[in-house]
This record gives C-alpha cells, structure tokens and sequence, in this order.
C-alpha cells in the first residue's frame, strides 16, 4: 500500500515469502517461521551463515488463541534451535513487563459488552495496521446489528487490501461509506477510526479537537481507544481522552477497562524464547534503552555468558567469532526527515 501511495509500486519488485521455505542469498540461507504480533504473518528470521545461525525473532509474543488462527510455530522454532544458535536478537519493547501478555482473544468479552450495552454510536480507535482487532470489532458490530464505517485514510486502505486478501472478512453490505453512516440511526453504526495514538492528522484527534469534516462528537457517544501509548505518545493521547471526555463521550481506554491487549512478549515470554534457542550471544532490539537493558539482564539470568550479552546503540558494529565477540566501532547515523520530495539530516 505504501509503494503505490507513494507511485513505487511499478518499479519495485516483490517477492512472496512462506513460512519455512529457504532462501539462498550468496552464501548465506534465510528461513522465516511463524510467530504472533498485532499484525497478518508476522515472521521471526532463521539467517544460517557460515559462522552460525542468527535469530531475528522480529517483534512477538507468544499468543496460543490468536484471532486469526495463526499461533507461534514452535516446531519450526524447535527445529531451528536444534541445530545451534550463535546469536539470538530478540524483541525488547516489554522486557520490564512481568509475566506473560494476554492474548487477543481476551479482550473480545470487554468489547462485546461495551458495544452491547452502548446506546448511541460507538466509535473505535486502533492501530490501522491491526487487522485482528478490526476483525472482532465487525463480528460484534454484526452481533449487535450494526453497521461499520471507516474514518481514517490509513485504515480505509488496509481494509480495503485486508479484504482483498482474505485477511478480513466482513459482508459487502455491513461497511458503508462515512458519509452515509451520518444519515442512519447512531444505535446501528460503529466507526472504526485511526488516532489511538493522538497523532494530530488522525480522524480520532480531529474528533476530539472538533475538527473533522464528517463527524462531531454527541453527548452519548462511546469511544473505545484500543491501544496502550507507545512511550512518547502518552501526553498526546491523554489530551484526546480528555477532550473527548469533555464533549460528553464515554471513553474506554487501558486506563479503565480491558480493550486493548499489547503485540509484544512480557519476561515469562522472552525467557521462553531464549530457552528455546540457547545462543552463545544475545543482543536485545526494538525498544528503548533501558528495556534493551533489562532483557540483556534477563539473558544473563537465563544462562548466557555475562561477556555474551551485547547492549548496542544505532551504528555499532558488534564483531562476532566462534570465540568471543566485542563491539569494535561505529557507523555514522544520523535522523533523517523526509518532507514531500525533500530529504534533510538533523
């Protein structure tokens, strides 16, 4: 979707990838298998080089009820794992999180009882990349005979492309265009809408701001923000609960009821994951310091060499041997804005 938003979609070439099929590039063999995140196919990456295995697990959690049917291929895992892992690069962004994460289906019983008890419209905010989510908030949608619009560029692309590809099901005549859903009943409609993070364009901040072209907020409404704050965000979204909140809505939010469950793996989780692969090293990724340095900690714990265990920053370059391994310098970077066609560093 970003490719043809963006006119690259003719000059780009795609391949398609499966679960547990290799790809040979030069002398290295990559393999991905299957794992749970809030996004479809969600892949870790087996990358067997002529030193040994690296494990990418890309960003997870260990979901057994998925919504989509798709759980954590622990055999393909086990596989892998039986033949040595010299590194192991695990996702970090809960690693001070204790236990494990919920799964998704939990929240379906939160959800279905604040749609089935909301009298006026109801309108949803999540990622527009959680496809999952959208899915359970149709089913109730049509539980309650309901009808779903969209309010968000974002999410009306995905959905479209979900759709298309078998990722989404909903009846061609429960989604109907925003324009129309203004005109019916507020009982019989459900918005689902992007902004669960306060990003100030989003159709859920422009709600709250009154500022959107098609919807203002009534007294009576429901909002549900099916999102927890990415660490950052939580000033913006914080202000959007509480101008919506102001106008007369009812918000549901993670502050006060179970709407939202997170797509990333809590300790119990990423103990889990590094007792399955027992790496020689590990590298914490994706999060911010401190939780790359507490599941560094936790890797320690689990029975990795205290010299084993690598916190690195953007542009270090980590020197591994079958010996030891050290970080032996760093490349330049640098942030980047992208404004229209204009490229700029900071």
């Amino acid at each position: 979707m970003k490719l043809k938003e963006h006119g690259l979609a003719a000059e780009t070439e795609l391949n398609d990838i499966e679960p547990g099929v290799p790809i040979k590039i030069g002398n290295v063999e990559i393999e991905f298998f299957r794992v749970c995140h809030s996004i479809p196919d969600a892949m870790g990456i087996s990358i067997k080089t002529p030193l040994g295995k690296i494990i990418h697990t890309g960003d997870f959690k260990i979901d057994h009820t998925p919504v989509d049917g798709k759980p954590t291929n622990f055999q393909a895992m086990s596989t892998v794992a039986g033949e040595g892992v010299l590194l192991l690069c695990s996702d970090s962004t809960y690693s001070e999180n204790e236990g494990y994460t919920p799964s998704e289906f939990i929240i379906e019983e939160a959800f279905n009882k604040v749609i089935g008890e909301a009298k006026g419209r109801i309108i949803v905010a999540t990622f527009a990349s959680l496809i999952s989510r959208m899915q359970q908030v149709i089913d109730i949608a049509a539980r309650y005979d309901r009808k779903v619009t969209i309010a968000g560029k974002s999410m009306i692309n995905n959905v479209k492309m979900a759709k298309k590809m078998g990722y989404l099901n909903i009846p061609d005549d429960m989604l109907i265009p925003l324009d129309e859903a203004t005109k019916i009943k507020d009982r019989r409609i459900v918005i689902l809408a992007t902004g669960a993070q306060g990003e100030p364009s989003s159709a859920l901040t422009r709600i709250a701001n009154s500022d959107h072209k098609h919807l203002k907020i009534k007294k009576g409404d429901t909002i549900i923000v099916s999102a927890s704050p990415i660490p950052g965000n939580e000033k913006a979204i914080s202000k959007t609960i509480d101008n919506l909140f102001r106008q007369g809505a009812d918000v549901f939010y993670n502050k006060n009821s179970q709407v939202h469950v997170h797509g990333h793996a809590s300790r119990e989780e990423l103990k889990l994951m590094i007792s399955l692969f027992k790496p020689k090293y590990f590298m914490p990724i994706h999060g911010e310091y401190r939780h790359l340095v507490a599941h560094a900690r936790l890797a320690r714990r689990m029975g990795v060499d205290k010299d084993n265990a690598f916190v690195i920053e953007d542009g270090d370059v980590l020197f591994l041997t079958n010996e030891s391994g050290e970080v032996v310098g760093n490349i330049g970077t640098e942030l980047v804005s992208v404004k229209g066609n204009k490229i700029s560093s900071h």
